[in-house]
């Protein structure tokens, strides 16, 4: 895929879980270049979520620096259950999805989530992706 070089930046900061305005600040640029940077990212992957991002921007080497992650994967270890939840969420689906998937309730789907959240202190689905495709990679 061609990206722009803004287009690899904004990706990989996607990647490692950062907000549009956080993006924005640090790469001092506007908070609607970043958007439509974002979009085009999308467009150009085929993709609709952060989650499918982190995980193209990790299988493609565009993320090297996830030290904290890393360090996290190696002291706390995933039931099964949450590393079904975790593979879910990488592929782009979103909650209702992986509820049929699983054969569970929304709402157990909700906890699993927030689980994996406190548990492996993660802040969004791109951080739960990087942290899921780590541990297939260092495992």
């Amino acid at each position: 895929m061609k990206f722009t070089g803004r287009e690899i930046q904004v990706l990989t900061e996607i990647a490692r879980g950062l907000c549009n305005k956080t993006i924005a600040r640090d790469l001092f640029i506007s908070l609607s270049t970043v958007r439509k940077h974002r979009q085009n990212i999308y467009r150009k992957l085929d993709m609709s979520n952060a989650a499918q991002l982190t995980s193209y921007a990790i299988d493609h080497n565009y993320i090297c620096d996830l030290e904290s992650l890393e360090s996290c994967a190696s002291h706390v270890v995933p039931t099964s259950r949450e590393k079904e939840v975790m593979q879910l969420v990488s592929t782009g689906l979103r909650n209702s999805q992986i509820a049929l998937n699983l054969h569970v309730s929304y709402s157990t789907v909700r906890k699993h989530r927030e689980n994996i959240h406190i548990k492996f202190g993660l802040k969004n689905s791109a951080e739960m992706t990087a942290y899921y495709k780590l541990q297939i990679f260092y495992k």
